[in-house]
């Protein structure tokens, strides 16, 4: 982009008269026109001083209050580098870089060989069987699929419960982050392995989300799947593999020789984060996850941006 620093107010200048946030993270700010996101082109300087302006396009804009937060620490980092986000950053000669680094990494080894000791704990955790499995039902583009079908030819089953109900416009922003994670199936079936995610919505209305984000995962109808539910439980039978918090999560399930499926592992909340490369990345950097109280719904979905 062509621009320079203003010597007088410090900031960016893109095209002349569009102020531009100085730093990597884009902001979104919002058009008073239905529906409309931009990013941030003209109305920092405004958010700043007089809350509206005009960008070049003669688009009003507004800009939430949360997005000042933002916007703060893009100027406290083009003015006075990372010291003016984050107190006490030392900087050291090189050797004392290394020195401490290595000292860092022989703590992050130890978390590594913690989480793999936790790994075989959770593999070894007894299952529950579930009986029946053929009456819990999914409507897929194809037809209708039994929850053993949903195996294909693999022996392990990964399930998440995405949260898109018969009544939403759009899918879960939070459920609709962690899913832009799901790698290309082909190394799960290789260790035999298959993955699908699952809402109570219509199927036309998950084909029509799964396609405006991009996905190339099943993602499935389980609307009859939770009357399902509802009829078991109703009957006094426990039903494990619903999501935990009552609205989204992940399960694994295992066939057996005969056909059997069992339940093996369930997860929801912060046990997504395993999921998340985005947030192992952004660990990683200094400022980190730059998350505002809200978690996975601080970010947007995919075609948002």
């Amino acid at each position: 982009m062509v621009g320079h620093n203003d010597p007088k107010t410090g900031w960016w200048m893109g095209p002349p008269g569009n102020y531009v946030l100085p730093t990597p993270i884009r902001i979104a700010v919002y058009s008073l026109a239905p529906n409309r996101q931009r990013p941030f082109a003209g109305a920092f300087n405004a958010a700043i001083y007089n809350t509206f302006r005009r960008c070049k396009h003669q688009v009003l804009y507004v800009v939430p209050p949360f997005l000042v937060a933002y916007a703060a620490m893009g100027w406290a980092n083009e003015r006075g580098g990372l010291s003016g986000l984050r107190e006490g950053l030392e900087i050291v000669p090189p050797a004392d870089f290394q020195k401490a680094h290595k000292a860092h990494l022989a703590a992050e080894k130890s978390v590594t060989h913690a989480l793999q000791n936790l790994s075989s704990t959770r593999r070894s955790l007894p299952v529950t069987q579930i009986p029946n499995p053929e009456r819990f039902k999914f409507d897929t583009p194809t037809g209708e699929k039994t929850l053993p079908d949903l195996f294909g030819p693999h022996k392990q089953l990964i399930m998440y419960h995405f949260m898109l109900g018969p009544e939403d416009e759009k899918g879960c922003v939070g459920c609709s982050f962690c899913m832009d994670h799901i790698p290309k199936l082909r190394h799960l079936e290789s260790r035999d392995t298959t993955f699908v995610a699952v809402a109570e919505a219509g199927i036309d209305k998950i084909e029509e989300y799964k396609k405006r984000m991009g996905w190339g995962f099943p993602f499935y109808s389980s609307a009859k799947t939770v009357r399902a539910w509802g009829v078991a439980e109703g009957e006094g039978e426990v039903i494990t593999w619903k999501p935990g918090n009552g609205y989204f999560g992940l399960c694994v399930f295992l066939k057996g020789t005969d056909g059997e499926v069992f339940h093996t592992y369930s997860t929801t909340d912060r046990g997504m984060e395993i999921l998340l490369g985005t947030y192992h990345l952004l660990d990683m950097t200094p400022l980190g996850r730059q998350e505002v109280g809200n978690g996975m719904n601080d970010f947007r979905r995919i075609y948002e941006y």
